[in-house]
């Protein structure tokens, strides 16, 4: 049982192709294998393409939580992207995977300049001995969930739209680096993520959830006030993610973690200094504390 996409954020639309494919698997006494590529082939064309939304490993692990058995990460490059449709089933699919049936979304495409569409997945089926399911478009709301959609409501700030979209928060992962350290210094020490991957949500600050993925704190979860941004009082030049950890201090240097985003609490803005800024920081612990119930 295969299940064949680029699944960049593992939304809601992704995961219904997981979840048919595992009807069916149960139903056929067969593991479901998720079948997947990196880079995303957008980005391989153009550098321009659609920035990433989670690293592969987060992919992966999502892939097997939401029911996948195995996920197979085929290296997407010039070779693969020059073959034809019919031989790439065939090449990477058939003989690879010797799939008894296949699941894929409704804006399926594949092999070179894209030739390759649902109903030629399924004439193709039917001559080598798979069948293939294909599963519609998933709304919510008004919107087709899409990478797109995630990305769009991400970029304009809506932490809520896109979590619908996800179904389930959205998540930055990195490491935590040494920053300028001007928190610590006006009494709200943050952790400085690292991002591993492209798309962030808009420029503000937000209330939301750390999680240690390793380190002595690993498995640790923590209330947090979050700044997105470019840190416009002190002329930042650069985009960075900060964490200040509500309520206590932990030691996060060197951890990778998941900035999980709860809520949006206000736009970035610049403020005529420090004091100022420490003000309105105490200002946003406030109101994170209460959006996260920590108060």
């Amino acid at each position: 049982m295969v299940t064949i996409g680029t699944f960049d954020g593992v939304h809601l639309g992704h995961q219904a192709l997981i979840q048919q494919a595992r009807q069916e698997a149960e139903a056929r006494k067969l593991p479901v294998i998720a079948y997947t590529f990196d880079p995303h082939p957008a980005r391989f064309f153009s550098t321009s393409g659609p920035l990433t939304l989670m690293p592969l490993d987060r992919r992966v692990d999502a892939l097997l939580a939401i029911g996948a058995d195995q996920v197979v990460v085929e290296p997407f490059n010039a070779t693969l992207a020059e073959v034809p449709a019919e031989q790439w089933v065939q090449r990477y699919v058939v003989d690879r995977l010797t799939p008894k049936h296949v699941v894929v979304g409704f804006n399926f495409f594949y092999g070179k300049a894209r030739g390759g569409s649902p109903q030629t997945l399924r004439n193709q089926g039917e001559r080598v001995g798979f069948t293939v399911d294909v599963v519609q478009a998933v709304m919510v709301g008004d919107k087709v969930v899409s990478s797109t959609e995630v990305r769009r409501a991400l970029s304009e700030g809506k932490i809520h739209e896109a979590e619908a979209l996800l179904g389930r928060p959205y998540s930055v992962v990195g490491k935590v680096v040494p920053g300028e350290k001007i928190g610590r210094k006006m009494g709200y020490p943050t952790a400085n993520v690292a991002p591993e991957h492209e798309q962030m949500p808009a420029a503000g600050v937000y209330a939301g959830w750390l999680n240690i993925l390793d380190g002595e704190e690993h498995g640790g979860r923590w209330p947090i006030v979050i700044n997105v941004g470019f840190r416009p009082t002190f002329d930042g030049k650069s985009l960075t993610v900060e964490a200040h950890v509500l309520n206590t201090h932990v030691d996060l240097y060197g951890a990778r973690v998941s900035i999980e985003f709860s809520s949006w609490l206000r736009a970035e803005r610049k403020f005529d200094g420090p004091e100022a800024l420490r003000t309105q920081i105490e200002a946003d612990a406030t109101l994170a504390r209460k959006e996260l119930g920590q108060s």
